[in-house]
């Protein structure tokens, strides 16, 4: 008997589908599917020995087919036991996870917002620019007056 072969005949007698097996372990769907399917041999050894603590069988039947597929009564581990340290090892890798996804997202807000001071910065120069301007042309001593300009000096006219 294969090793996709046991761990089919534990999942078949436990009732369970690839995807509760995920949720109680931590080990992925995936890999139990190609185990299933028979696209790989063997999972790595943490990943046989966390499932032989699942279905409370011992590792070495579960990995080889030799010896006794059962735990000794000594050996047999509390679920609740191995379910608290995954859960533990999840939720620690979980935690990673959105760290390095928070620290990316606080890196993009702190481009956004030099980004932004920068365009500030841009239409201040731009507005401080435009109103330089309209002062210049408002203390010139020039008029336009019916499509010719003249001087505000009486006497003193400019032809267009």
């Amino acid at each position: 008997m294969s090793f996709g072969e046991r761990l089919a005949e534990l999942i078949k007698n436990k009732g369970v589908t690839p995807y509760e097996i995920f949720i109680k372990t931590g080990v992925s769907q995936s890999t139990i599917s190609r185990v299933l399917n028979n696209n790989t041999t063997k999972p790595g050894i943490r990943n046989i020995e966390i499932l032989a603590e699942y279905f409370n069988v011992d590792s070495d039947w579960l990995r080889t087919g030799s010896g006794n597929r059962d735990l000794n009564i000594n050996q047999t581990t509390d679920n609740s036991t191995i379910n608290s340290k995954l859960s533990y090892e999840m939720t620690e890798e979980l935690i990673k996870e959105m760290l390095k996804i928070i620290s990316k997202q606080q890196d993009d807000i702190h481009l956004a917002n030099q980004t932004i001071q920068l365009a500030n910065q841009n239409l201040m120069q731009a507005q401080n620019n435009q109103a330089a301007l309209i002062n210049k042309v408002t203390d010139s001593n020039i008029v336009e007056t019916g499509g010719s300009f003249q001087s505000k000096k009486e006497g003193d006219g400019m032809a267009s």
